[in-house]
């Protein structure tokens, strides 16, 4: 815990105002460790990271904002224990609360609502790369988001609290991640959620110059655009 605490504030003197922790890794392949649980991976981190920065704060007249924390998880007790100890402000949830849809009852606390960012993928690490069939890759992802959000408003969550993750490499070949990126415009009313900085399609397209320098111009674009607000979730 100490030693990602201490990249917490490295990240927040790095200029971070979101910082995204997540215990159990959803990338290709991957199998969990079963000697660990994601729990104490993630937990005892953010309570560490609490009790530092309140004694920073009490200690600091003039501190800067606290960091917006999110809780990278699908697991309803992970994210129960950070809600009752008020460790997080975000639920990003890769399976946009369909894993367990009881979840999206915690995101309702008295009188505070947790933001959510609801994610596209198919399949799980194991299966996903095989799952790159669409009908119109752009709008079956922009729908299957859209579905889902109403589905939470229905549940009482308000709009404004929603997020979306197209869920570049979940499902979608690189060319695919690619095109995603390219119509990121389709989203201009939604705030969205990106990891787009770490993922295999990044070192598949740096031989085309052109796809590299046209796709950063296209986030560029849309995050100088004083209406969205895009957060690449993937720096470490």
């Amino acid at each position: 815990p100490k030693r990602a605490v201490q990249r917490m504030f490295e990240m927040i003197n790095e200029g971070a105002s979101v910082i995204d922790i997540g215990g159990e890794s959803s990338g290709p392949f991957v199998i969990p460790n079963p000697k660990i649980s994601e729990r104490d991976l993630v937990v005892p981190v953010l309570q560490l990271f609490q009790k530092e920065w309140n004694d920073i704060k009490n200690k600091i007249v003039k501190c800067d904002a606290k960091p917006i924390i999110s809780i990278d998880t699908i697991n309803y007790n992970v994210f129960k224990e950070c809600v009752d100890n008020d460790l997080v402000d975000i639920l990003n949830d890769i399976s946009a609360c369909t894993n367990n849809p009881e979840i999206i009852k915690l995101l309702k606390k008295k009188n505070k609502f947790y933001s959510v960012v609801l994610m596209h993928k198919r399949g799980n690490p194991h299966t996903m790369d095989e799952l790159t069939n669409y009908d119109n890759l752009v709008y079956d992802i922009k729908n299957y988001l859209e579905q889902r959000l109403n589905f939470l408003v229905l549940n009482g969550i308000p709009r404004y609290r929603i997020l979306f993750d197209i869920g570049l490499g979940f499902g979608k070949k690189h060319d695919q991640s690619i095109k995603l990126l390219q119509n990121i415009h389709v989203y201009d009313e939604y705030p969205l959620f990106i990891g787009y900085s770490r993922k295999r399609f990044i070192a598949h397209c740096m031989n085309d110059q052109n796809v590299v320098i046209n796709t950063q111009q296209k986030l560029h674009d849309e995050q100088q655009n004083e209406n969205k607000n895009i957060v690449d979730k993937s720096h470490n």
